[in-house]
């Protein structure tokens, strides 16, 4: 049956409820600041801080960097922030505010979207079951999260992808299809989170809307097409795929090639997702290693997993000629958790509500099956669960408030995840940094406990070490403490440059300048190239009497801005050798190069005073 756009809007008040239901259950997000992750969309962000100057970059250049390498490739979203910082400046209100109009507009949306496939009855299905996707709080990540704005408008463009193919199917007409597929690949350009869509909405026409195979195969590839737009650009723009590296506590899949330990975890990342669609408490912003099991066959959320699927697996099978909700939520359920199980690719952090986003459409649908052959009772219950849902969905808001609250509050709930323990010693460190003397080392002692609960969960997290000790070294004035922690971290990363300077740093600082300049030496030769690096090493080996080894790295060194200064430590160098004519002309060089120096003149004069007394 087509339904018109007139008869879709004649009955406005599923939708009213909807948007209602959107911004009631997350105006307290409106206050909030940013949180975790959101510095790749501020101002922090060159290309958003730019405005709309910066967009042309933003479509040319990776979303961020880690250990010097580009990860993730978002530009619509973050083009977004970039034309609101040229509107508004930064102002995280304004950012929350067009997350949550975006979220109520998406729902708003997805109501839209059912409708028009007219199946059933082509109102109430509908709306309960996009007013419990509405309401649920396994969305409360994504909708407060600001970076999460990708999340959001990959749905929202995944949804007129949606429309437009299901106005192809009812006109024939290929304009539309093409437009479907132009959605589809801006949505993936928002997002990869898009590409479950892909099967879902060829899918959904053939179960619901009794599409031909060949139809949905046909609406399937020019999806596929249109989505692989992404790699082709990012292959032609980018340089091909954007990955970066990931540590032991994010996943240790990451570091296993065991099929077991990947399917097992499978199992438990499903139970993980079933729980929380069912009963979503309590809310985390970060799980990863060891909050979420891993490769544990044992863990009796593998077993639960394992024996869920079973159950999923015997209830399609028993009813494989019903086209009805329960066995069209229970389908939409798996295809859109199934990226995220772990099976194939790990997930960073194992799981993640955010990854759930699309999946509590076909838990919705489930229930709105149920709603829908329920009597009155059982409707104002579930009408009261969603009220309740909307209460909840403030309370954990209120907690999104910044970085400090969040990571506070979760750390407690997830006290095995080694992340939120570190990202909650950063916050400490930020408050430390914030406060007066007498309170900064108070805060500055919490982020070490916070470090070194990091630390004991996961003995491989070398950051963890390689922070805690610059804390003792930079701000609690102890290198003696300092240097165990370098050493560990070092230990676990032998080639990271900054490891190595933060540990000479260190033994320069306790005294041992043998140790210190091997450690700067090592670490230029790991890459850290800088002229205070260089510098430092110079000014060490002088002072071990290394002056061969300091005309050595002077001469082969290349500092056009800091020449002058190279020019001096060779000169120094060569008038401790008994070198006075070459001395004095790199001296003199230096001094043309920086004629304000009194040691220069000082160290002239003396040499020119030395020859003038030697004849």
């Amino acid at each position: 049956m087509k339904l018109s756009v007139e008869k879709q809007w004649g009955n406005k008040w599923p939708l009213i409820v909807i948007a209602v239901a959107c911004l009631g259950s997350y105006f307290m997000s409106l206050s909030n600041g940013y949180a975790i992750d959101d510095q790749l969309i501020n101002s922090a962000n060159p290309y958003v801080s730019q405005g709309i100057a910066g967009i042309g970059d933003i479509f040319l250049s990776p979303m961020g960097f880690y250990e010097g390498k580009g990860f993730e490739f978002r530009p619509i979203a973050t083009s977004t922030f970039a034309l609101e910082y040229e509107l508004f400046g930064e102002n995280p209100r304004i950012s929350h505010l067009i997350n949550l109009l975006i979220y109520t507009l998406a729902c708003c949306l997805l109501y839209l979207t059912l409708r028009q496939l007219g199946w059933k009855n082509e109102t109430y299905w509908a709306f309960w079951a996009v007013l419990i996707f509405a309401v649920h709080p396994m969305h409360s990540e994504v909708v407060n999260n600001l970076k999460n704005r990708d999340e959001l408008l990959a749905f929202l463009l995944g949804l007129i992808s949606f429309w437009y193919a299901i106005k192809f199917l009812h006109t024939n007409k290929g304009i539309w299809l093409m437009l479907a597929g132009f959605s589809m690949s801006i949505a993936i350009f928002s997002k990869v989170s898009a590409v479950p869509m892909v099967l879902i909405i060829p899918f959904v026409l053939w179960f619901v809307k009794r599409a031909s195979l060949q139809r949905a195969l046909g609406i399937f590839v020019t999806l596929f097409t249109f989505g692989w737009l992404r790699n082709l650009w990012m292959n032609l723009k980018l340089g091909g795929n954007l990955e970066r590296g990931y540590a032991f506590y994010e996943n240790p899949l990451f570091f296993s090639e065991s099929a077991a330990e990947f399917v097992s975890t499978a199992f438990a990342s499903i139970c993980f997702y079933f729980k929380m669609v069912v009963y979503p408490y309590p809310l985390v912003s970060y799980y990863g290693y060891n909050q979420a099991p891993t490769g544990d066959w044992l863990s009796i959320e593998t077993i639960l997993g394992l024996v869920l699927c079973l159950i999923i697996l015997v209830i399609l099978i028993w009813r494989r000629k019903q086209r009805d909700l329960l066995n069209l939520g229970l389908c939409l359920w798996v295809i859109a958790i199934a990226p995220y199980t772990n099976l194939l690719i790990p997930a960073p952090g194992v799981v993640a509500e955010r990854f759930a986003f699309l999946s509590v459409l076909g838990f919705g649908m489930v229930v709105s099956h149920w709603v829908s052959r329920a009597p009155a009772g059982k409707v104002i219950t579930v009408s009261l669960i969603c009220l309740v849902a909307m209460g909840y969905d403030n309370y954990r808001s209120s907690e999104w408030k910044d970085s400090f609250t969040l990571f506070k509050a979760d750390v407690n709930r997830a006290p095995k995840s080694a992340k939120l323990h570190f990202l909650l010693a950063d916050q400490y460190q930020q408050k430390a940094k914030e406060a007066g003397a007498t309170e900064a080392e108070g805060f500055y002692h919490r982020a070490i406990e916070g470090y070194q609960k990091a630390v004991e969960i996961d003995p491989t997290y070398s950051n963890a070490y390689n922070v805690m000790g610059m804390v003792y070294y930079n701000n609690l004035n102890s290198p003696g403490q300092a240097i165990p922690q370098f050493q560990k971290a070092l230990k676990l990363k032998p080639q990271s440059a900054s490891v190595l300077y933060n540990l000479a740093s260190a033994y320069r600082e306790a005294g041992d300048l043998k140790q210190a300049a091997s450690y700067f030496a090592k670490s230029i030769q790991q890459g850290r190239k800088d002229y205070l690096t260089h510098a430092q090493l110079s000014d060490l080996l002088m002072k071990l009497g290394q002056f061969r080894t300091v005309v050595a790295i002077n001469q082969n060194a290349d500092f056009e801005a800091n020449k002058d200064q190279l020019l001096t430590f060779t000169g120094l160098a060569q008038l401790h050798l008994g070198d006075t004519i070459s001395a004095l002309k790199n001296l003199e060089e230096a001094l043309l190069l920086s004629p304000g120096s009194q040691l220069l003149k000082n160290e002239i004069l003396k040499v020119r005073q030395s020859q003038k007394n030697g004849r």
